[in-house]
């Protein structure tokens, strides 16, 4: 009974370790994820930011013309 015990224990510890393998590897993929799309996210915002310098000065041109 007790060896039964023990390889059940066994069994389920080793389906504990292939979840918790598989988890982590899901976080690190996540991870990933997140910094490559705030890497996207900082070079949109650079964009976004000269754009929108670009406007100003074109504003201020059509100002002074109007």
């Amino acid at each position: 009974l007790q060896q039964t015990e023990m390889q059940t224990q066994d069994t389920q510890l080793s389906q504990l370790s292939a979840i918790l393998q598989r988890q982590k590897q899901i976080g690190l993929a996540i991870g990933s994820e997140i910094q490559e799309q705030n890497e996207m996210l900082d070079r949109l915002t650079e964009d976004v930011d000269r754009v929108g310098g670009k406007l100003a000065g074109a504003k201020k041109q059509l100002n002074r013309l109007g």
